[in-house]
């Protein structure tokens, strides 16, 4: 996995790798009549905003504020049909580690990316769930490169 430098001690996902995990996503609504879903799941009305322009009509984005919500959309959803899920990492009854933990359950090799504004916790997600791209929210170039394959 390569890395760019964000200071000495800390390391985050490059562009390149998170191209690479949103790959199988992007490759599936080519290939689908339909558009796929991305779950968006985020509870500040900015960065929803931010991220659902960045998808760019290439997916229909579904988006909720917490992990009890993210269960019902992906049980009314189905699983099936979701193609990417951009995760918070502070959601108001539990950590965007919950929902991608119980989507990569629900279905593995899910393209997901986890946003935070803590350095620390993307650098302790990195490497840690290798279905994962943890993404600084200050720094959202690199998902957006990846939303718009």
């Amino acid at each position: 996995m390569k890395f760019m430098s964000i200071s000495k001690k800390q390391k985050v996902p490059d562009v390149d790798t998170a191209m690479k995990h949103f790959f199988h996503a992007s490759h599936s609504m080519k290939k689908t009549a339909r558009k796929g879903v991305l779950l968006l799941v985020e509870d500040d009305p900015e960065s929803i905003s931010i991220i659902a322009g960045m998808v760019d009509g290439k997916a229909k984005v579904i988006s909720v504020e917490s992990l009890r919500m993210a269960r019902e959309k992906v049980k009314d959803v189905g699983i099936d049909n979701i193609v990417c899920a951009v995760i918070d990492y502070y959601l108001p009854d539990g950590t965007g580690l919950d929902v991608a933990d119980m989507l990569e359950k629900e279905c593995p090799g899910l393209p997901m990316f986890l946003i935070s504004s803590d350095e620390k916790i993307v650098k302790k997600v990195n490497g840690d769930r290798p279905y994962l791209t943890p993404v600084l929210k200050w720094d959202l170039d690199a998902l957006g490169v990846a939303l718009s394959l």
